[in-house]
């Protein structure tokens, strides 16, 4: 009975994530572009048991590791391939960063209350809800980075470096080599464990170059400059972009983070701000350091969308969790677990008030779109397939299952073609040309036409 009173918090997380994350999982059409894009590189990955040269649409994607699209398409090995599948991995990644989102302030704090409210906080955050329900890589990226810290914080002994390196190497294999910013946690860990002994030894690094190294080796090799120019330069440095840091920078990038966390904005704002008043608390150290290197490189770039602003979440919930926890300490004797219950009660009554806002949108019932709709027509033809409209070219890419020729210009050009071919285009680009084709499906303006 102890022992089940001791994990009931987490057992009723454990639930209630599940149950948001999981729930109608498979109620609408995969979304271009990022979420279609990588169901299909894990579809070839399922299809060639070609772990390290990724493909999409007949071409090299050098823009992330495999780790992610290996899970989907272990998945979809279990269960075949299908949204479902494609959701699922990252799905229950959101599930246990939850859980380990839990421990973390538990571990940090002493109180399972306050890992039920960083819990609660991470799993409300309107685009953590979003982006865990879908099989972008935020939630399996946002999971390593978690481990990465939680494994810095508690590392103790020369046996703890091996998880801390291993588990740094997969955060570097989810999302190009973002996670390189996480290097500070690490090294600040690995250096207060060797300085406890009489030498240094440097094996713990094997973890990292086994797990981390193959693949940008082979690439590396394979195709030179331009690949670790596009990974590292161009989609985890943001290079394209530059580095422009100014008010409008910051102040479209603290609404883009407003947005992302909702209903945790300003608690999240004024936790921070206690931190800093709290710092010479080394729970606050770790958090804000956690908290800088996980902000920094957005902030820090013009080109900055919502979604990167993700990796803030699990340090924010932390940091408002532990923030609570603080301030009943400086409260009187008496009201100390009072104000802590005040603030669990506080915390479950807005993330109730979150979910609700969302769930319209989260579990609606199961939509079509157009472009996958026109794209499974497709798959009843042998002819080549054109798709003019760039918008939906990992969608259409999805479910025609086959090569699709993209045609980037939006002009009257499926005229000049050679026949016989299909083509997914608007209906006013095909309009002047007569009876030399015959329109097999349509939705909205968009159509399916066959030139014979």
């Amino acid at each position: 009975m102890k022992l089940f009173a001791k994990y009931l918090p987490l057992i009723i997380l454990l639930g209630v994530a599940s149950g948001l994350l999981l729930y109608r999982l498979d109620n609408s059409r995969l979304f271009p572009w990022d979420e279609a894009w990588y169901a299909t590189i894990a579809r070839n990955i399922y299809r060639s048991g070609d772990v390290i040269n990724l493909t999409f649409n007949s071409k090299p994607f050098w823009d992330h590791p495999p780790l992610g699209f290996l899970l989907i398409s272990l998945s979809y090995r279990l269960f075949g391939v299908g949204e479902l599948s494609a959701r699922l991995p990252m799905a229950f990644a959101g599930i246990a960063l939850v859980c380990l989102t839990y421990q973390t302030a538990w571990r940090m704090t002493g109180k399972r209350r306050i890992g039920l409210i960083a819990g609660l906080v991470l799993l409300s955050s309107r685009w953590f809800l979003i982006r865990a329900r879908t099989a972008n890589l935020e939630a399996l990226l946002l999971l390593t980075q978690l481990g990465v810290f939680y494994l810095s914080v508690f590392a103790k002994k020369y046996k703890d470096l091996y998880p801390l390196w291993l588990v740094f190497g997969l955060s570097l294999l989810v999302k190009s080599v973002i996670s390189v910013t996480l290097f500070p946690l690490v090294a600040i860990a690995t250096f207060l464990v060797l300085k406890k002994g009489k030498r240094i030894r440097l094996n713990f690094l094997v973890p990292l170059f086994l797990v981390a190294s193959p693949w940008y080796l082979v690439n590396g090799l394979k195709y030179g400059w331009p690949f670790f120019e596009r990974n590292i330069f161009e989609i985890a440095l943001r290079g394209k972009g530059g580095f422009k840091t100014g008010f409008e920078e910051i102040k479209r990038t603290l609404l883009y983070f407003r947005s992302a966390v909702h209903k945790w904005y300003w608690p999240s704002i004024l936790s921070s701000a206690w931190g800093l008043l709290r710092l010479r608390d080394s729970t606050f150290k770790w958090l804000l350091l956690y908290l800088a290197i996980t902000t920094i490189p957005y902030f820090a770039s013009p080109t900055t969308h919502i979604w990167h602003l993700l990796p803030m979440i699990p340090a924010i919930s932390l940091m408002i969790g532990c923030a609570a926890k603080s301030v009943s300490e400086i409260a009187p004797i008496a009201t100390k677990e009072y104000l802590i219950w005040f603030s669990l009660l506080g915390v479950v009554v807005i993330s109730l008030i979150s979910i609700n806002s969302y769930r319209p949108f989260l579990y609606q019932d199961k939509t079509e779109s157009y472009e996958s709709r026109l794209a499974l027509s497709s798959t009843r033809y042998d002819y080549p397939l054109y798709l003019q409209d760039t918008s939906y070219v990992p969608t259409v890419v999805f479910y025609a299952d086959r090569y699709v020729e993209i045609i980037r210009d939006e002009k009257n050009l499926a005229g000049s073609l050679i026949k016989p071919f299909q083509i997914i285009t608007k209906d006013y680009l095909i309009r002047d040309l007569g009876n030399s084709y015959n329109v097999v499906d349509r939705f909205g303006d968009s159509v399916l036409a066959i030139f014979e």
